[in-house]
């Protein structure tokens, strides 16, 4: 199953208000070690965050166990429900039923809420 948390973690160091950051902690299980994730993608409704990640495997010698792969990131939103999207995962188990895969990033707007803004993207876009 996925893991997915979104908690507050702000400090203001200034004496300002400071905009309170939520940390995005997003894992899969993947078939092995040689696999990473990426975050490329966070949108904020009224309701939730969606959060679209892209799972790949790296050219690299891994043992061969299913393993966890993790990524996450501070950014300044509310602190909602998130629901988790996957890019790149070529693997069928019933274990990760909370992580939709999709094929293609576009198919993510059938999904999105229609007040849903885009919090993040890396600069340069996503691939």
């Amino acid at each position: 199953m996925p893991l997915v948390a979104v908690g507050a973690d702000a400090k203001d160091v200034s004496g300002e208000q400071a905009p309170q950051l939520h940390r995005i902690d997003v894992a899969i299980r993947v078939p092995d070690a040689g696999w990473s994730l990426e975050i490329e993608r966070v949108y904020q409704s009224s309701e939730e965050l969606t959060v679209l990640c892209r799972v790949s495997r790296r050219n690299i010698c891994a043992i061969q166990v299913i393993s966890r792969v993790f990524a996450s990131l501070k950014l300044p939103v509310e602190n909602l429900p998130a629901r988790v999207f996957v890019l790149g995962k070529t693997w069928n188990w019933d274990d990760d039923s909370g992580v939709i895969p999709l094929q293609q990033a576009s198919e993510l707007d059938e999904y999105l809420p229609k007040d849903a803004v885009c919090v993040y993207e890396p600069k340069g876009g996503s691939r």
